[in-house]
């Protein structure tokens, strides 16, 4: 989560793939033996976690993951993202755009766990913490300008209209008056009690959401993170998070996915005469079978995709999923004049076989098997893809000298959907784009609430910049004890703490 949101830098814009060993994909379900069942489930009333006791709680002074995710049970935020990326009010009673402004009404009963009231006071000195330099939060809100009070009601400035605005309001609200202790006051369901020999997080009385049987969580420290997968194995800890799914090795542990708006997608050199012809694009975009690309190099750990925006997002109304075609493809490719093919099958030019070059940062441990899959989809409608892994420097390097025809990229895209950042030509997410206005119109049309949103996929896919292929997921982890009915988000991975339950 705390990579999550700092994946606008180019460092981790710039990278996919994934690892080899990874467990097969696995949706949380209760299962059944003989004698016991769902109803069986008694509620979970002991729970441990870990955390970093040599790192603060403070949301906006923390440097660990660990900490990071514990802070979604101790402090709210305006609004949470939901599991089809709606925005859930929290301490906002409604958050509503109104043409450059989204203006949040606080709720009157939100209290932090002193029993003081949360005021737009808090929210705005939040507000600024969180728009602060190296805050973790900056860059999902760099289209909000700027915020002030109206009694207590807050008025977030915005750069540009948009109706999901709303969904960019996920930082956390800490007490004004308490912001200079490591551990500023909350409103969320735990306060943390933290002790030389034992830590815990014990049941906010002011808090009036749900929180469940759990009337105190235990926390044992872990000050490296790389030991949490043997915590977990060895009963230390109960439920912990990765955003790499090869965390999930089988054995006795239960695990469930996590979708994030985290998109894999393959950047395209348009000043490529090949490339620049749509049809090519086209054909490539018929070629892949996405299903294929996310359970072989993924382990299915992941969404496949063939728009920008996540499909599961709860603005559409159709249907946007694009499925492989060969006989489309091929017939794409033939019409362009790429009909005759070799003794093994790849179609010709005057020049020889039809190759192409992709390039992927060949740092990260998933890098060659999303690469991989991509020669094999090639070559299956004639094409020869030849990939090159780099360091990430020469990556970089590379990518700029425009010596290439496809690269693999990895873009944290905000929760308002908007993809305009992989529009622009020479930004730290595009390479080899040409100008393309309207489509950059047409994403801001949509957030002013002008186009539809199916409207908006329905045009990209009829010009193709780049292809999507695929959402990452991350993966919970969790021990047998605890019944498989959790939910979990990129944003909280606690979603749905409160209906946990055991098996008896």
């Amino acid at each position: 989560m705390l990579r999550r949101l700092t994946a606008l830098l180019l460092g981790a814009a710039l990278c996919c793939g994934c690892s080899s060993g990874i467990l097969e994909a696995q949706q949380p379900q209760q299962e059944e033996t003989a004698g016991s069942s769902q109803a069986a489930s008694v509620p979970l009333e002991e729970l441990t976690l870990a955390y970093n006791q040599d790192d603060v709680l403070h949301p906006y002074r923390l440097t660990s993951q660990i900490n990071q995710q514990l802070g979604a049970l101790i402090y709210e935020p305006l609004v949470e993202i939901g599991t089809d990326f709606s925005p859930r009010m929290r301490l906002a009673a409604s958050a509503e755009t109104e043409g450059m402004d989204c203006i949040v009404t606080l709720r009157q009963d939100a209290r932090f766990s002193d029993g003081s009231a949360v005021t737009a006071q808090d929210v705005l000195y939040s507000f600024q913490q969180a728009k602060g330099e190296g805050s973790i939060y900056q860059a999902g809100l760099a289209t909000i300008l700027s915020a002030e009070a109206e009694g207590e009601r807050i008025i977030f400035h915005l750069v540009k209209g948009d109706i999901y605005a709303a969904n960019l309001l996920t930082f956390p609200i800490i007490q004004q008056a308490s912001a200079e202790s490591d551990q500023p006051l909350g409103s969320g369901p735990y306060v943390p009690v933290l002790g030389a020999s034992q830590s815990a997080l014990q049941r906010n009385p002011y808090y009036t959401g749900q929180t469940g049987s759990l009337e105190e969580i235990q926390l044992v420290s872990f000050p490296d993170e790389d030991s949490l997968r043997y915590g977990l194995q060895v009963g230390t800890v109960d439920f912990i998070y990765s955003e790499d799914p090869s965390s999930a090795e089988g054995g006795t542990i239960h695990y469930a996915g996590v979708p994030t708006n985290d998109l894999v997608y393959l950047g395209m050199n348009l000043n490529q005469p090949l490339i620049s012809d749509y049809n090519f694009r086209l054909a490539l975009h018929q070629a892949l079978n996405r299903e294929e690309l996310v359970r072989h190099s993924y382990g299915g750990w992941g969404t496949p995709a063939s728009a920008p925006v996540h499909p599961d997002f709860y603005d559409f109304e159709e249907e946007h999923a694009v499925e492989q075609d060969l006989e489309s493809a091929n017939n794409l490719l033939d019409t362009l004049g790429y009909e005759i093919r070799d003794e093994e099958g790849y179609r010709t030019t005057a020049g020889g076989r039809l190759v192409v070059t992709l390039l992927y940062n060949s740092d990260q441990p998933q890098r060659q098997y999303l690469a991989q899959e991509l020669v094999t989809a090639f070559a299956r409608i004639g094409i020869q893809l030849e990939v090159q892994g780099l360091p990430y420097e020469e990556f970089l390097l590379a990518l700029e000298s425009m010596n290439w025809d496809f690269y693999l990229a990895q873009a944290a895209l905000p929760y308002d959907m908007d993809f305009s950042m992989l529009l622009a030509p020479g930004g730290s997410f595009v390479y080899g784009q040409q100008e393309d206005q309207q489509m950059v119109d047409l994403v801001t049309l949509t957030l002013a609430g002008n186009v539809s949103c199916d409207e908006l996929v329905e045009r990209f896919q009829q010009k193709l910049p780049w292809i999507p292929l695929l959402y990452t997921q991350g993966v919970v982890s969790f021990s047998q004890q605890i019944d498989q009915n959790i939910t979990a988000t990129q944003q909280n991975i606690f979603y749905n703490l409160a209906e946990w339950t055991r098996t008896p």
